[in-house]
């Protein structure tokens, strides 16, 4: 199969999108345990970035990972949306959009919230929410690229 120049380079933007999404994920999940111990204005500043970064850099790479994922099946004729690997890449960006307002925006305020007012037990289960959304999204988005590579 000859891959055309334009599928070459929707490849790549899709590649290097989910790349910045699952490394952004891992990076602030590091960081954000990393930090535990840190005084008021370093926790308060992270707390805000989490929620930038999640705005920005999560929302742009899952659209990004969404259009290149759509174009790249209309301008093959090899690859149908019908197919399984396709499905899970979908279902992998619609979860994860679903995630990022339900529950990783809120626990985003709430942790600002929390460190505002000197809530530990608020700082804590605000944290918590993160790392479990966190986790989850960078499964899910293991399972989408094992399922792309193997064509499942």
């Amino acid at each position: 199969m000859q891959i055309n120049g334009l599928q070459t380079t929707l490849l790549v933007i899709h590649i290097l999108s989910v790349a910045i999404w699952f490394g952004g994920i891992i990076a602030l999940s590091y960081a954000g345990s990393a930090l535990g111990g840190a005084d008021y204005r370093v926790r308060r500043w992270f707390a805000d970035a989490q929620l930038a970064v999640g705005r920005a850099v999560f929302s742009a790479a899952g659209i990004l990972t969404l259009i290149t994922g759509v174009w790249m099946v209309i301008n093959n004729e090899f690859i149908e949306f019908s197919e399984t690997y396709v499905s899970i890449g979908f279902l992998v960006v619609i979860v994860g959009t679903i995630l990022g307002m339900a529950v990783y925006a809120p626990a985003c305020k709430q942790l600002v919230s929390a460190i505002d007012s000197g809530d530990p037990a608020g700082e804590a289960s605000a944290s918590r929410k993160l790392m479990f959304t966190n986790s989850v999204n960078a499964v899910l988005l293991l399972v989408a690229v094992v399922a792309m590579v193997a064509r499942w």
